[in-house]
């Protein structure tokens, strides 16, 4: 930055001497934490007072924190007045330097670690030592606001970390600063503090695999972990890496029987395909149905050893559609239909490589849940036409009825997705009667208002006016509910207009008694229907 120094004349104290200490800044600290080393090298030009050791450790660490390199430079390495107060602080008491060092690590500012490193003496030696930046030594010399004003900035909690969380080489695991960790290994950083678990909670949920690598290597014989909770939440999380890196590098020291189901059950839901192939290479056999009790077994063990890594507690909650944040809560639809079978909790919720994956690996197309539900049925409930097309493909079972008689189509039908019954209809699905109410998927489309669906199932120009148990015809139920549409497309298709259900009630009395006037007065309209 080019500098007109005429420009910058002022009177003395008009800049210098203003007071901008009650937010925690001054000029030179903006200058430095913007970058502008001209422009801080003019106020240094213009006057300074050497003995005013706060200003100038806060410009510094306001340097470091915005890693600005030249201007840690200047007050390092280049003989400036800052630079001999710097120096002095520093060479005083380097607890003020691994405040430094702190900050430049969480924020990941590689360079100036090094030159942190290599400017100030004896903070090599600080962290051989497994010195922490420590609260009372910084408020003796007057500089408690470097790490109050930084942590709180930072969103952490001090409490949570004031054992270890002050200490550089921790920080740098927490943040996932695997080149800064590599630095501080360098300078022979003693890595005996990093065995806490919040560690590796902190790398399977924000996904730093070799953090966790390093992290698994480093306490080979110091740590007792509850590997199928971090699988669990690098399930949750979608980690592929994370989840590789629990299977494949586990030291033989730390040999965990690893319960896939929980995991895979995630994955399936979540559609993490990678991480369902990964988990699928390492199982026995295959999983291919999962119990209820089972479940909340696991889940009951992830919940004991969550609160130690960091996680958020996990919770089987009925409604699937309340799509919290996953980490809060492990969400599933009416889990005993459809999570007990990890292929149909893909087909759920549509997600079509992780059906892939599950096909590959011999998964059968036409298992069924307790219900006699099958993935194809799944798929159709809920309209994923695409996973209709591929389950075809693997020669899924197109008739196969759940228990109570209810068919892929009828389903679809009934739940108004018309691609789906399109699909259904091109591969020669059955539109008869189904179950003990002897509904034909014609009859619920009517029921429920998807006039497009009823127009598609017209023109198969198959017989579809069937009536069910009860003696309801389509036009029967479409008047019931107050469809004026479909009334309109029946009576121009020739239904049957003379319409009784089994106990004498006409289409008329069943508009009136629901009271669809307007429906009334088409059938009144009509010549050909029998009041």
């Amino acid at each position: 930055m080019e500098l007109n120094r005429q420009f910058f004349r002022v009177e003395k104290g008009s800049l210098i001497e203003y007071n901008y200490f009650h937010n925690f800044t001054n000029p030179w600290i903006e200058a430095a934490a913007e970058g502008y080393t001209d422009l801080l090298q003019f106020l240094l030009d213009l006057e300074w007072n050497q003995g005013n050791n706060y200003i100038s450790i806060n410009t510094l660490y306001a340097a470091c924190r915005k890693g600005n390199v030249d201007i840690v430079k200047l007050l390092l390495n280049y003989y400036t007045n800052m630079h001999n107060t710097c120096s002095y602080v520093l060479a005083n008491n380097a607890s003020v330097g691994l405040v430094l060092l702190l900050v430049t690590c969480i924020e990941g500012h590689t360079a100036i670690v090094k030159i942190l490193l290599e400017s100030i003496a004896d903070l090599s030696l600080c962290i051989k030592r497994c010195e922490q930046s420590c609260l009372h030594n910084a408020n003796e010399e007057g500089f408690t606001d470097l790490d109050n004003l930084f942590y709180l900035c930072q969103g952490i909690d001090f409490s949570q970390f004031c054992v270890h969380g002050k200490s550089p080489i921790y920080m740098a695991c927490y943040k996932g600063r695997f080149d800064i960790l590599q630095i501080l290994l360098n300078y022979g950083a003693d890595t005996s503090i990093l065995c806490d678990s919040l560690l590796f909670g902190k790398a399977c949920m924000d996904g730093y695999p070799s953090i966790l690598e390093f992290l698994i290597w480093n306490n080979n014989t110091a740590i007792s972990l509850e590997a199928n909770t971090l699988l669990v939440e690098a399930c949750i999380r979608g980690h592929t890496d994370i989840v590789a890196v629990l299977l494949d590098d586990y030291p033989q020291g730390f040999q965990c029987d690893f319960n896939y189901k929980l995991p895979l059950c995630i994955a399936c839901h979540c559609g993490h395909a990678d991480i369902v192939r990964v988990l699928l290479k390492y199982c026995v056999e295959i999983v291919s149905e999962i119990k209820y009790d089972e479940v909340e077994k696991m889940l009951s063990e992830y919940n004991y050893y969550a609160e130690s890594f960091g996680f958020s507690p996990l919770s089987i909650i009925s409604n699937i559609e309340q799509r919290n944040k996953l980490s809060c809560g492990c969400i599933y639809d009416f889990y005993s239909k459809y999570a007990k079978l990890p292929l149909q909790l893909a087909c759920y919720f549509g997600h079509v490589k992780t059906i892939k994956v599950l096909l590959e690996n011999k998964f059968d197309v036409n298992q069924c849940n307790s219900y006699g539900e099958s993935s194809m049925y799944t798929a159709c409930v809920k309209g994923h036409t695409n996973v209709v097309e591929l389950l075809l493909g693997a020669n899924a079972d197109l008739f196969r009825c759940n228990k109570f008689g209810k068919s892929p189509l009828f389903v679809a039908c009934e739940n108004g997705h018309t691609n789906t019954v399109k699909l259904l209809l091109e591969h020669n699905a059955d539109i008869s009667s189904c179950g003990r109410s002897k509904k034909s998927p014609f009859l619920v489309a009517c029921e429920k208002g998807h006039a497009d669906i009823v127009l598609l199932l017209l023109h198969t120009k198959r017989d579809v006016f069937q009536c069910d148990r009860y003696g309801r015809s389509p036009l029967y139920v479409a008047c019931r509910e107050g469809h004026v549409e479909i009334v309109n497309i029946l009576l121009s298709n020739k239904a049957v207009t003379f319409d009784h259900n089994k106990y004498g009630k006409s289409l008329h009395r069943v508009a009136l008694e629901n009271r669809h006037l307007d429906i009334v007065d088409i059938l009144s309209k009509n010549t050909m229907v029998f009041i």
